[in-house]
């Protein structure tokens, strides 16, 4: 007797519909308006490069897919299309691997379980009761997830198809096994059908998705057509543009506050500039240019593509503005680490290390038309910074105008052998030096910031005794918000009324290394006197700033390091303590000129003010703002 077989039976001998990844997506992916942007039903034409991108999961020869993306830019959905297509018309065993399982946790319950959950195509095959957090079992295959942190999920179970997320944020190595992308990759072997992808965000030049893409076969880029003249174009930042008066105001702005006032100002009215016919493209353009655009091949190499790659940006992505671009490279671009997170997250390029460097010859490059130990006309405020060692201590005596404009007055050094040394040495090269404007008027020292890394209790002394001019300081390496913190001296439950000040000297090298690329006399410039010695520039080039990768992380962040053991660099931290000295007094808060005008000394003050305003640090005016 012939059995008649069921519905169910019947779906399962019928064999998947042909279709594309992009295609599948459109018909049966949703949205949800948990983690979407555009929640509902997915539509490709909402971002029309990804679909190049999805299709070629579907290219029989192909076999590795490398995606070197900006962010926001719809790569991991896209790869999330191809596990849904997959698991419904293609089955075989997968595998994706985030940075950690922590990451794959959530990716499970936020992104792939809320698909599967809210799409009926999934109804008859998704075997939810059989599924954990990190393996989700189909009708024919299953989905494995893991972190590249656990070397025996990576080396476990044959897999046709892997998809590894996020690469350039992988540890570098998952315990004493070898790099989690051959672990996963060797887990394929066996599938002459196999398909990997790799996606990421770039971070170096040495980073896994830039070197993947630099070995792929052929490589695509997305070219759009501009609305005005036709011609094909592909979205670079060079290209997009904002008022030039935009940028000459926030050149002259110090002031947070207005500097972010400018800032919005850029976002709202920026645009994108034709590289054909320099016609302005506004934001409304995009999806039309989106939608006529289409991937270009690029260094093609004879014979079979195994390896493709796809690079784009995040200005491709509808959900960001070209104002969106210039307001994150104007905040970002004063803080190295920023500026590669700008460069790696929105541009989708690898950060190049031309990081700070100095040598002597650019540093006396900055020499100005002024005398050693001349204060020009335009300074409102002197500063000091003194390195002290076990045996000797340095200083440099730098003046300060608008928009932290600054001079070097005089730099040197003195002996500490004795106790009484150092609190000598400071009140005759500090606290008692009258310094001379241009035009004969005389000044003092308004604060000055003195290490008490060595000789700490000689230092903390010798700041009671002149509270007024000396504080204390302590470099730090470590990475904080701002450029300082305070703590208060408790030395053996004195407290002196003392507050010492934790240095961020990696940021407040970053804001001399940048000063120092202004042309001597401008605003905002860092100058040297006239004939400057070579010794003073061998010290303020004798740090440079380098990657660091932590080798057990693979996480890397920049530090400024002395170019050889040997390098001196006394006076340059020097400079470092009498910038943040300038901070302490405000002086990055510049009065206007009649107000700077108003409060400057005559040139009797000297004689006539003991102790009083800026010329001994004392008195109630704005410069005492520390």
């Amino acid at each position: 007797m012939i059995v008649p077989w069921t519905s169910a039976e019947l779906a399962a001998c019928k064999p998947p519909e042909r279709m594309t990844v992009s295609e599948w997506a459109d018909r049966y992916r949703i949205l949800t308006p948990r983690l979407a942007a555009k929640p509902g039903p997915w539509r490709t034409s909402y971002m029309p490069y990804l679909k190049g991108i999805m299709d070629a999961w579907n290219e029989p020869g192909v076999e590795e897919i490398v995606l070197c993306k900006g962010a926001q830019a719809g790569a991991s959905e896209a790869a999330n299309n191809c596990l849904g297509y997959t698991a419904c018309q293609d089955p075989g065993a997968a595998l994706v691997v985030y940075p950690t399982e922590d990451i794959a946790e959530w990716a499970s319950e936020n992104r792939l379980q809320d698909m599967i959950k809210t799409s009926n195509v999934f109804n008859g095959i998704f075997r939810e009761r059989e599924s954990d957090r990190l393996e989700l079992q189909f009708r024919g295959m299953y989905i494995a997830l893991t972190g590249a942190n656990s070397p025996a999920a990576l080396s476990a179970m044959p897999m046709r198809y892997i998809i590894f997320d996020e690469i350039d944020k992988y540890p570098r190595y998952s315990g004493r096994e070898a790099n989690p992308l051959k672990l996963g990759k060797e887990r394929t072997k066996t599938f002459p059908n196999r398909k990997l992808m790799y996606i990421s965000t770039p971070t170096l030049e040495t980073g896994n998705i830039w070197r993947l893409l630099q070995r792929c076969d052929v490589v695509y880029r997305y070219e759009v057509p501009c609305p005005r003249c036709g011609e094909l174009l592909s979205f670079s930042f060079k290209d997009v543009s904002w008022p030039e008066d935009l940028t000459e105001a926030l050149r002259k702005e110090d002031d947070p506050t207005a500097r972010q006032k400018i800032i919005r100002q850029v976002e709202d009215r920026a645009w994108y500039r034709c590289p054909h016919c320099e016609g302005r493209i506004e934001d409304r353009d995009k999806s039309f240019m989106l939608g006529q655009g289409r991937w270009v091949s690029e260094g093609a190499e004879p014979g079979k593509i195994r390896r493709i790659g796809f690079h784009w940006n995040s200005i491709y992505s509808p959900q960001i503005s070209f104002g969106a671009v210039a307001s994150e490279f104007l905040r970002s671009k004063d803080s190295p680490e920023d500026l590669m997170n700008f460069i790696n997250s929105w541009l989708a390029e690898p950060f190049r290390e031309s990081v700070a460097k100095a040598e002597p010859e650019k540093v006396l490059e900055a020499s100005g038309n002024y005398s050693r130990g001349e204060v020009p006309d335009e300074a409102v405020a002197i500063t000091a910074g003194v390195d002290v060692q076990k045996s000797e201590a340095y200083y440099v005596v730098r003046a300060w105008g608008p928009g932290l404009t600054s001079w070097l007055i005089e730099y040197g050094r003195f002996d500490t052998w004795n106790e009484t040394d150092l609190q000598d040495g400071l009140r005759a090269h500090i606290v008692e030096p009258v310094y001379r404007f241009g035009d004969g008027r005389l000044c003092q020292i308004g604060y000055c910031l003195v290490d008490c890394g060595y000789r700490t209790d000689e230092v903390y002394d010798a700041c009671v005794v002149y509270g007024d001019v000396l504080g204390p300081v302590k470099g730090s390496s470590r990475r904080m918000d701002g450029y300082y913190r305070r703590h208060v001296v408790d030395r053996k439950g004195r407290k002196d009324g003392l507050t010492m000040l934790e240095a961020n000297t990696s940021l407040l090298k970053d804001f001399i290394f940048g000063r120092m690329t202004k042309e001597p006399g401008t605003r905002g410039s860092w100058s040297l006197f006239r004939d400057c010695p070579r010794g003073y520039a061998e010290q303020i080039a004798s740090e440079h700033k380098v990657m660091v990768t932590d080798a057990r992380t693979g996480s890397s962040h920049h530090e400024w390091k002395k170019i050889s053991g040997h390098a001196a660099n006394h006076l340059l931290d020097c400079e470092v303590y009498a910038t943040l000295a300038a901070r302490m007094l405000n002086l990055h808060y510049m009065p206007t000129e009649e107000e700077r005008e108003a409060m400057r000394p005559s040139s009797s003050s000297v004689d006539s003010a003991e102790g009083a305003g800026w010329l001994k640090g004392g008195g109630s005016g704005w410069w005492k703002g520390r």
